[in-house]
């Protein structure tokens, strides 16, 4: 009966705490809602809302629009409930902004009037206060709403009441959710107390004690502990929520009094705590609950087991840790033991305690030998000194030095008494008896070796020149040293033999060259043994028989690397060593590397060569070229001597008629056409290979477009082309021959393709420190297809293959390279109509003027006069072409008082000199047997003709010619074909000079 009425006992008071935490969470409930409704109110901000009408005029203006964005994210925050918003208007209320989207069946447009408003807003607009409604209906459903007033701060007037709906179901499920706690706690304590009867029960009639029993109480006292913790937590948690949210409302509503004036003023505004804020305050009361029942439920089950299971648990523990630290002092000893380092351990006396395997092979001391011995006195030579011995005494009070916790490096001596360069890693540990001192020590004597190696072979690689034996040379050289072999070659297969190309220290009598057969570095060239090729002991090999250096220099050692160059093995780079060697893996790196080395030297020597071998294919191409042009110009220049020769007398003759005259200009018109022709290309040729001489100097433009134009106006008024000057007063630091070469061009080529009556605009542009002369046409324009190949040799301005316009496509090349020449740069610019050709040079100074100017006699047109009185003059010409004899007879016979001689031979020329001594001698230069050159050294070796003026008339009319002309010693050097003007000029010149030399006699 007791049990019964316990058990009944336990029941009510489970539905009486479940009731009361239902009441508890109805009211929590309220006051959260109301929390969130009016943190929602202060958020709104009262200018705003009076600006509202709460009319259908409100939608879709932007406080409109901006106040219901400003709901929806309000609504979010507030775990998404819906909220609205009404305002008093002629005592009905009528709906305003909602956080509800517009397609909501719940939703209201504004100026809506509110049917069924709950009876709480009316107390909202008489008190002004929030408050939280009963249950209610309306046209929109059933509810629980919060409502919460926005007051006018000045004038104390309702604007607008904000409400937060909690819809009806969901408002009563949140109370039977929140009172399922409660019941269940109570109803689990019953089930308990129930089992916990039964068990016990059991247990005295069976009259044993089970095994499992002590879990089993122990279990229920755990299992009723934390069933009573959980429901005084959840009753504190209600009671603390309820607390704030109480402090909460208190604090609301006197801000709502202070805001319409219900109370005297305050200094400020009342600033209402956030409800997150509010409610991570709660939770005091819950935690001290929860703290108290846990520990008493800790308690009772430890009190509960421990009574039961101490013995078990102390003998288990004992067991589990023992086995522990067996397993720790293994994988120490494995670890410590497998270790590439020394570790030692030091004890504050200076003694080693603890010596791995490591250490035994670093210093040749065993385990037992180093353990209970002095450290310092062990290790380093002579026993510590003072210094030592103080850092010691403050290691041991306060396991601190200049040494712990860093890595240094050290110098050690092993048992044999060998030195040892380390790294040292030490760290302190404080024990019982003091401070101890564990070290890290690692030998560092192969990376420092290692280190060495390295920048001895960076300097050998960065060293490197341009010649191939010092390099070969100095990479055989390093290799030895670095690889400390006694030997090293490099082995060069060439032509079926090899060749030691690099020597270090080899014996003198060595062959520097040596069929390849039967040696070990052969071999490794043609791939038996791979690329490389080590071995320590020879004499074990075929090659202690068959290599005849193995046999004669005592040879056990050898280590071989292949050189390639173009992925083909032509040489070996080997040490070798009358000792046995034991090479190591970086030994072998080593030698791959100097073996690379050597091949990009290999690749780089056979470029270079083929590099040396094509540019000499060149320069005897371009000599050949040279000479061919020379020749060329010899052949073509001889018979064009003759045609424009005759021409120019038959044009001269006064008894041909009109239309054998106009024949004899079409034949002198083609024939310096193609003269031209032959002068442009000899003229790119000289230009393309260097040999053209520039004398800059400042150059008055406006000359030089005046000497153009009065070449070049006769063409274009053949054509109808107008030719416009601009502004040409600048001053340009040119060649005067070659700028006036230049505008010849391109004013000719403007002239040329340009269209029937046409014009060309010459001018220029001061820039900076250059300036631009620009020539512009009305032509046809260059296509953009060839405007790539436009200043390419031999590229026609044309591309519709109209021949009519002569030309060899060179003029353009030439100008270009001369102007570039002259330091400056030219270019094309498309117009929409016509091209525009122009060339940049420096500026220049004017150059001071020279007192009495000087007339240069061959530009001089004044004749010679021929009266009766005059002398009469002796010309010698020596040739070997009839024709050209004749010719020169026949202008030289117009010239009044003139006797002329010719000489068909070199030899003949020279009788005839000594004979007449001539007052002038006309020399070609190419003639069978005695050329023009030994006719010139003959004549100025001999007294009685040394002073006779002497001119060349050749058809050699390279720049390369005339250079070698000069320097000979010929007063004047003229080209064929000949200039009939030019010729009597000079000839004029000459022989008036004689005769004032005669007169003055």
């Amino acid at each position: 009966m007791l049990v019964v009425f316990m058990g009944i006992i336990l029941l009510v008071v489970a539905l009486a705490m479940s009731a009361w935490q239902a009441s508890l969470v109805e009211s929590n409930q309220r006051d959260r809602l109301l929390i969130q409704v009016v943190e929602v109110a202060n958020a709104l901000h009262w200018r705003r809302v009076d600006s509202l009408t709460f009319s259908a005029d409100d939608l879709g203006t932007p406080i409109f629009e901006s106040m219901r964005v400003q709901l929806r994210a309000l609504a979010e925050r507030h775990g998404g409930g819906e909220l609205w918003t009404v305002a008093p208007r002629n005592g009905e209320w009528f709906f305003g902004p909602e956080s509800l989207h517009a397609d909501d069946p719940l939703a209201s447009p504004p100026g809506t009037r509110y049917e069924s408003p709950p009876d709480e807003l009316g107390w909202v607009l008489q008190s002004l206060q929030a408050t939280t409604t009963q249950p209610y209906a309306d046209e929109y459903g059933e509810f629980v709403s919060s409502l919460a007033p926005v007051v006018h701060p000045q004038t104390g007037q309702l604007l607008m009441v904000v409400g937060l709906d909690a819809p009806d179901t969901l408002w009563w499920s949140e109370i039977h959710r929140g009172s399922r706690p409660a019941l269940l706690a109570g109803l689990g304590l019953l089930v308990v107390f129930g089992l916990g009867v039964a068990i016990v029960t059991r247990r005295g009639r069976a009259g044993v004690v089970r095994p499992a029993a002590p879990y089993l109480e122990a279990a229920f006292v755990l299992v009723s502990g934390l069933l009573l913790t959980g429901l005084g937590v959840s009753v504190a948690q209600q009671l603390d929520q309820r607390e704030q949210q109480t402090e909460f409302v208190r604090l609301a509503a006197l801000n709502s009094q202070a805001m319409h004036g219900a109370q005297a003023p305050v200094s400020g505004p009342l600033v209402l705590p956030p409800l997150s804020q509010s409610q991570s305050l709660a939770g005091d009361r819950a935690w001290g609950v929860g703290g108290l029942g846990m520990l008493f439920t800790v308690l009772a089950t430890m009190l509960v087991m421990l009574l039961r299971v101490r013995h078990l648990s102390v003998e288990q523990q004992v067991k589990e840790r023992s086995g522990e630290l067996k397993k720790s002092q293994v994988m120490l000893k494995a670890i410590t033991d497998v270790a590439q380092d020394a570790i030692v351990m030091m004890d504050p006396r200076g003694q080693v305690v603890f010596w791995n395997k490591s250490a035994e092979r670093l210093f040749g001391y065993r385990r037992d030998e180093a353990v209970g011995r002095d450290l310092h006195q062990m290790v380093m030579p002579g026993g510590p000194g003072p210094e030592v011995n103080r850092a010691m005494r403050r290691f041991a009070q306060t396991g601190t030095g200049d040494a712990v916790d860093r890595i240094v490096e050290v110098s050690a001596q092993r048992r044999d008494g060998s030195r040892l360069a380390g790294e040292l890693s030490l760290s302190s540990l404080r024990m019982t008896d003091g401070w101890y001192a564990v070290g890290i020590v690692r030998d560092v004597c192969r990376r420092k070796r290692m280190e060495r190696r390295l920048i001895r072979l960076n300097e050998c690689l960065a060293s490197l020149g341009p010649d191939y034996q010092e390099n070969v040379t100095q990479i055989t050289q390093v290799c030895g040293e670095l690889l400390e072999s006694e030997a090293a070659l490099y082995n060069r297969l060439k032509e079926g033999r090899l060749f030691a190309l690099g020597r270090w220290r080899t014996p003198e009598d060595m062959p520097l060259s040596d069929a390849p057969e039967g040696h070990v570095c052969h071999d490794v060239i043609n791939g038996t043994l791979g690329k490389a090729y080590v071995t320590g002991d020879l004499t074990q090999t075929p090659y202690a028989e068959q290599d005849p250096y193995v046999k004669r220099y005592g040879i056990k050692s050898y280590m071989g690397h292949a050189v390639r160059c173009q992925d083909q093995v032509v040489g070996s780079l080997c040490v070798v060593s009358t000792s046995h060697m034991q090479p190591t893996d970086e030994d072998e790196r080593i030698l791959g590397i100097l073996a690379a080395a050597l091949s990009a030297e290999e690749g780089r020597h056979l470029a270079m060569s083929r590099w040396q071998e094509a540019k000499e294919q060149a320069d005897r191409a371009n000599q050949a070229k040279s000479d061919f042009l020379s020749r060329m110009s010899h052949e073509l220049r001889t018979p064009m001597n003759a045609v424009l020769g005759f021409s120019q007398l038959l044009e001269a003759d006064p008894s041909l008629d009109e239309g054998q005259q106009e024949s004899v200009r079409e034949i002198l018109r083609g024939g310096r056409h193609l003269l031209d022709l032959i002068n442009e290309v000899l003229d790119l040729a000289r230009v393309e290979s260097g040999r053209i001489e520039m004398s800059i100097e400042p150059v008055l433009l406006g000359d030089v477009v005046r000497d153009c134009l009065t070449l070049l106006r006769p063409l274009a008024r053949d054509k109808g082309i107008t030719i416009h000057v601009g502004q040409v007063d600048q001053i340009l630091m040119a060649d005067r021959t070659r700028l006036k070469q230049v505008l010849i061009n391109l004013i000719s080529n403007a002239i040329k393709y340009n269209r029937p009556h046409g014009e060309v605009w010459l001018d220029a542009q001061a820039r900076a420190e250059d300036v631009r002369v620009r020539v512009r046409d009305t032509g046809r324009g260059v296509p953009e297809s060839l405007r790539d190949a436009l200043f390419q040799p031999f590229a026609r301005l044309h591309e519709d293959g109209n021949e009519s316009i002569e030309g060899t496509g060179i003029g353009l090349a030439i100008s270009r390279r001369l102007v570039e020449l002259m330091g400056g740069m030219i270019g094309m610019t498309g117009q929409e109509q016509g091209s525009c050709f122009w060339f940049e040079l420096k500026a220049g100074e004017p150059a001071a003027q020279e007192s009495g100017d000087e007339v240069d006699p061959l530009h001089s047109s004044a004749p010679v006069a021929a009266t009766g009185q005059d002398r009469h003059f002796t010309v010698l010409h020596v040739d070997d072409n009839p024709a050209n004899l004749r010719l020169v007879e026949h202008v030289l016979r117009q010239r009044v008082g003139v006797q002329v001689l010719n000489a068909p031979s070199g030899g003949l020329g020279l009788e005839l000199a000594r004979a007449h001594r001539p007052d002038l001698i006309i020399l070609d230069i190419n003639m069978p047997g005695m050329n023009g050159y030994d006719v010139l050294q003959r004549l100025r070796q001999e007294p009685e003709t040394t002073d006779i003026p002497l001119i060349a008339l050749t058809a050699n009319a390279t720049e390369r010619d005339m250079e070698r002309g000069r320097e000979a010693g010929f007063d004047q050097y003229l080209t064929k074909p000949l200039d009939m003007a030019l010729f009597m000029r000079v000839v004029e010149s000459f022989l008036k000079a004689r005769k004032a030399d005669l007169t003055d006699v």
